[in-house]
């Protein structure tokens, strides 16, 4: 087993991991930018090394100053988190050349499954089904309205090396789709260093595994650290057996009533929920800085309980207790949604909020 790993992200997802550590004898590096250089998590560490500024390319997406960071600090292992390096093969070859693990996929993996594109070749190759969608990265806008006339709107233009919800955008008619693809060009290539635009298939963490650590009761990070080691898998999949509902809203610092514009500022106060059937997933404590560089989360909540209507009736609960004062957050629009009647008879698609909560 590994005994010093280095976590290469930030936020809720950083402190999970390091969570998962502790619990396991394992010490920590956690990496942080300028912009992070307060957050509290931190100091859940065992060492902590700055490595850049605020701006992602400069820090958390520079692999010369984490493997630089990894080498100083003597560790057997990076976790990349989600987002960020977590799907760049380049990263994970960079640091197998040092004689550092990369907890995650291997580079021939990822290259096979972490872009969308090279994804669904790999499918189409081995026959599996695949829905409607371009056969190759879009080029430009005018491709993009030409795949569209030929599978229907909506379509849901998506970054071939995204993650996190960047470089997403949902288009129902010709003009909103030119639109939302130059800017999802634009953020993805910011984001991810490619704005190369298409489908999807993750080859790491995913954001919403608290949902699946509930109703299957497998600590996945534990899991992904042990088979990184050598460890065999300790399940089989006839050994995973789902266990009631579990929901999880992401609480961002969002103006939903804006177009979900991100909001940085400092959260004055805040006070989390809890309660049976509630895990909360967060890096923030009052007085946090919510930083402009990076995604707005705040945190991730979740319910679990025996069934659909009970583990609504517990988020509901556990929303009208979440109080983050200072920014704008989700919170009211979850609650919105909860107690919405087309919601709570899982009568939903993608057109739910637009139909229902554009104004």
């Amino acid at each position: 087993m590994f005994s010093r790993i280095l976590i290469a992200n930030r936020g809720e997802i950083a402190l999970r991991v390091v969570r998962a550590c502790k619990e396991m004898g394992i010490e920590t590096v956690c990496v942080y930018s300028e912009a992070d250089r307060n957050a509290m998590y931190l100091k859940q560490a065992d060492y902590t090394i700055c490595i850049g500024p605020g701006p992602a390319q400069k820090s958390y997406l520079d692999i010369s100053r984490i493997v630089s960071a990894a080498e100083i600090s003597d560790v057997d292992a990076i976790h990349p988190g989600y987002g960020f390096l977590s799907e760049n093969p380049h990263f994970a070859e960079v640091c197998e050349s040092c004689n550092i693990k990369f907890i995650g996929p291997t580079p021939e993996a990822s290259r096979a499954v972490g872009n969308k594109v090279a994804a669904r070749e790999l499918a189409k190759k081995v026959r599996i089904q695949t829905v409607p969608g371009s056969e190759g990265p879009v080029k430009d806008e005018k491709e993009a309205v030409d795949v569209a006339h030929r599978i229907g709107y909506p379509i849901i233009i998506k970054a071939a090396g995204g993650g996190g919800g960047r470089g997403m955008r949902v288009a129902h008619n010709d003009v909103s789709l030119v639109n939302n693809f130059l800017a999802a060009q634009a953020e993805a290539g910011a984001a991810f260093k490619d704005g190369t635009l298409f489908i999807e298939m993750n080859a790491r963490l995913q954001v919403e595994h608290p949902v699946t650590e509930l109703v299957t009761g497998v600590d996945l990070v534990k899991e992904q650290i042990r088979v990184a080691a050598g460890e065999k898998l300790r399940i089989r999949q006839n050994d995973v057996v789902l266990n009631g509902v579990a929901i999880e809203c992401r609480i961002n610092a969002e103006n939903p009533n804006n177009g979900f514009k991100p909001c940085s500022g400092t959260i004055t106060g805040y006070y989390p929920p809890g309660g049976p059937g509630i895990r909360l997933d967060s890096h923030v404590t009052a007085g946090y800085a919510i930083p402009p560089f990076y995604d707005s989360m705040i945190g991730k909540l979740i319910a679990h309980r025996r069934t659909r209507e009970e583990t609504l009736s517990a988020m509901r609960r556990a929303l009208s207790e979440f109080v983050v004062e200072g920014v704008p957050t989700t919170i009211p629009l979850h609650l919105a949604i909860f107690d919405h009647t087309q919601y709570i008879k899982g009568q939903v698609d993608t057109t739910f909020i637009e139909s229902y909560f554009s104004k």
